[in-house]
């Protein structure tokens, strides 16, 4: 990167390759005795990279561009979910299944990665809390998370409310900036960073609760990206991953029994909530506090899964190489459940878990919770 910047590389389609396959998973930031800063660093070398490139071909505007109307309008990412879970429940993709259409069309991948998509209603700007009164929050849904995993945040409200806290859905939130940040589009993300920043200023609560780690992790490191915005800081000091909170939280005598649930879960642990949110044991504490749950360590929890943002549909082979192995022991092991506290994590996971025909309900550790607290029924 050093040596592109310089001028004394030229950006090659060799030099671009090693650049695109990084994961960005920052283990090796986690380790390293100098403290090289290799986030923000490979970050910059992709921005400098994109200034680099020929123009782009026509396909790759038209994704751009389809890419930027989803991304920086949420309206449009729902209505988006709301035609996914038409094309779902219609049967149109059973049909295009069965008769190879996708095959031919080069879809069959992407349509492998979708969940079943839950229904797309608006969020409520409040939800109160239930019992005696111990803060104020606000949720972050995100932009996949907020279409795909509507479970886990509706979990994560209800376990929220049970404890004492009134949770707050600001309307105006977006996307959280990581996917263009990490692909180099500074710019970009730095809009939707402003607006999360003004968005979240203006509800003035005691803490900005996020369900999915990569969210978690790009909105702690807001004042790095925003350095001369004053509000960014005192953002980013708001900022916890849901599984932690919910531990550090006082617990009412009313909920301090969980309905016991006998049942083996694995708990595989993103790159984001150990490299740079440094709480990699939340889940499996969160589990622990289940009584008959047996929660463990997901194998190898220090190797990168292959979701990586968007890197599992930009580098499926070796998102499939790093996915494989949490498979092979998932198949060893054949826990009932896997946690997980990322939805790009459970996306790539739950699909080879389905290519591989294992029983195992891949969920957020928030989710089993709020089950066994009687909250989601």
């Amino acid at each position: 990167m050093r040596a592109l910047a310089k001028g004394d590389l030229a950006l090659s389609p060799r030099l671009q390759s090693h650049l695109d396959l990084c994961l960005t998973c920052r283990n090796c930031e986690r380790v390293c005795p100098a403290k090289v800063p290799y986030g923000r660093l490979i970050d910059n070398g992709r921005a400098f990279a994109r200034t680099q490139r020929q123009r782009p071909s026509t396909w790759h505007l038209l994704r751009r561009l389809s890419i930027d109307a989803v991304l920086q309008r949420p309206v449009a990412l729902r209505w988006l979910a709301r035609l996914l879970r038409a094309y779902q429940v219609s049967g149109l993709q059973r049909f295009l299944r069965a008769a190879q259409v996708l095959r031919l069309l080069r879809l069959q991948r992407w349509d492998s990665l979708l969940p079943s998509i839950p229904p797309q209603s608006a969020w409520q700007p409040l939800y109160p809390a239930r019992g005696k009164h111990q803060g104020r929050v606000a949720l972050f849904t995100g932009c996949v998370a907020g279409s795909v995993d509507r479970q886990t945040l509706i979990a994560t409200i209800q376990v929220l409310n049970v404890l004492g806290y009134d949770v707050h859905v600001p309307q105006r939130q977006v996307c959280c900036g990581a996917l263009y940040q990490h692909a180099g589009e500074t710019q970009k993300a730095s809009a939707l960073m402003r607006t999360n920043v003004r968005v979240f200023d203006a509800e003035q609560v005691d803490a900005i609760i996020s369900t999915a780690s990569g969210c978690g992790a790009m909105l702690a490191e807001y004042p790095t990206c925003l350095p001369e915005d004053v509000a960014a800081r005192s953002f980013a000091d708001k900022i916890r991953d849901a599984s932690h909170f919910v531990l550090q939280s006082q617990w009412p005598p009313s909920v301090a029994t969980l309905a016991p649930l006998e049942v083996d879960v694995a708990v595989h642990t993103p790159c984001t909530l150990t490299n740079v949110l440094g709480h990699a044991d939340s889940g499996l504490r969160l589990l622990q506090r289940i009584p008959g749950v047996r929660p463990y360590a997901l194998p190898e929890n220090d190797f990168c899964c292959g979701a990586a943002g968007i890197y599992f549909l930009t580098q499926p082979t070796m998102a499939n190489t790093l996915g494989a192995r949490k498979l092979d022991a998932l198949t060893r092991m054949r826990p009932s459940m896997l946690a997980t506290s990322n939805v790009g994590c459970a996306l790539h996971l739950e699909q080879g878990i389905r290519e591989k025909q294992l029983n195992i309900e891949v969920l957020h550790p928030i989710v089993l919770l709020a089950r066994q607290l009687g909250s989601t029924g």
